[in-house]
């Protein structure tokens, strides 16, 4: 996210997508890069958007108690220079509900960073350069998708270029249609599904080649 957007909106926008499904999504923005003149209005904004939502209409439960422990495991084991802006905890009552949480202060070769926590979590980084932003976001094992938030034409086509990722949203998060093919690189998948790719995922190139029958000219 580039310092020519609307904090607040991007900020709206993004929570309730993030924390949908209780972040049980592979597509769910979970890991913001925010540049340095935006970065505390935004993490105050994102933080506010995501404590607004509601356990049971916005987000529910994770899915069994395995996760759920992992999402624990992830927050009990952030490093000094990280810290928990919002949410870390586990409400009251049955389920295996957690939080929305945000974490800031993370570092690139940081777990949390480094391994999707596929749950209720978002990790906010720092960035001051297209350079060092395009680095950040490339420098994990995963690639399914990613999102670039700017009012800049030439950035965001720069940006859909080098994003290592299988789909890249400008200024939205989420929207697909069965269309197009959906699909990561790296860690993220094998192959693509929907549309026509998707088809062509179930099947074989298989080539034949018969000999002439003797006698038969060309």
């Amino acid at each position: 996210m580039w310092d020519d957007t609307d904090v607040d909106r991007v900020a709206e926008t993004l929570a309730p997508i993030a924390y949908y499904n209780a972040g049980q999504d592979c597509t769910a923005p979970s890991r913001l890069l925010v540049h340095d003149r935006v970065h505390d209005a935004f993490v105050a904004a994102f933080a506010s958007a995501a404590a607004a939502l509601r356990q049971d209409v916005h987000y529910g439960p994770l899915n069994n108690a395995h996760p759920l422990a992992g999402v624990r495991a992830a927050l009990a084991a952030l490093p000094a220079h990280a810290s928990v802006v919002c949410g870390g905890g586990t409400p009251d009552g049955p389920g295996f509900h957690h939080q929305p949480t945000v974490v800031a202060g993370v570092r690139q070769q940081d777990d949390i960073v480094r391994r999707e926590t596929f749950g209720p979590v978002v990790t906010v980084q720092r960035f001051g350069t297209e350079v060092e932003a395009l680095r950040l976001a490339n420098g994990t094992p995963y690639g399914l998708a990613a999102s670039v938030w700017t009012r800049d034409h030439g950035r965001a086509m720069r940006a859909m270029r080098d994003l290592d990722a299988g789909i890249v949203w400008v200024n939205t998060h989420g929207t697909t249609v069965s269309e197009m093919p959906h699909g990561g690189t790296g860690d993220s998948g094998y192959g693509s599904d929907l549309a026509l790719q998707g088809l062509l995922e179930y099947t074989r190139v298989k080539r034949n080649v018969r000999a002439r029958p003797a006698g038969r000219s060309a």
